[in-house]
């Protein structure tokens, strides 16, 4: 890990390429190495929780197309939160 000094490296984060990575710790803006996820196995529990997030992004999806879904879920959100956002949140809560 490098700190990132000068114009060039103040600010930035993201990726660059698949090569370096831009990070912010704090006040420090540091390069990484692009990480190499060939040989890391998700376990089980993440996969359920990937399969979990997948239907319930397909069932906001549908959820907001439908004007009245969308208005009830509009209703039940919180501040600053979007229809899509809460339909998210209920689904994988189990509330739905």
């Amino acid at each position: 890990m490098a700190i990132a000094k000068g114009i060039i490296g103040k600010g930035l984060r993201g990726q660059v390429g698949r090569k370096y990575v831009y990070k912010k710790y704090g006040n420090k803006t540091v390069v990484t190495a692009y990480p190499n996820m060939k040989n890391i196995r998700p376990s089980v529990a993440q996969l359920a929780g990937r399969s979990l997030f997948a239907k319930a992004s397909v069932f906001a999806r549908d959820a907001i197309k439908d004007p009245v879904m969308c208005a009830q879920f509009a209703a039940r959100a919180n501040p600053g939160q979007t229809p899509y956002r809460c339909a998210v949140s209920l689904f994988m809560k189990g509330k739905v």
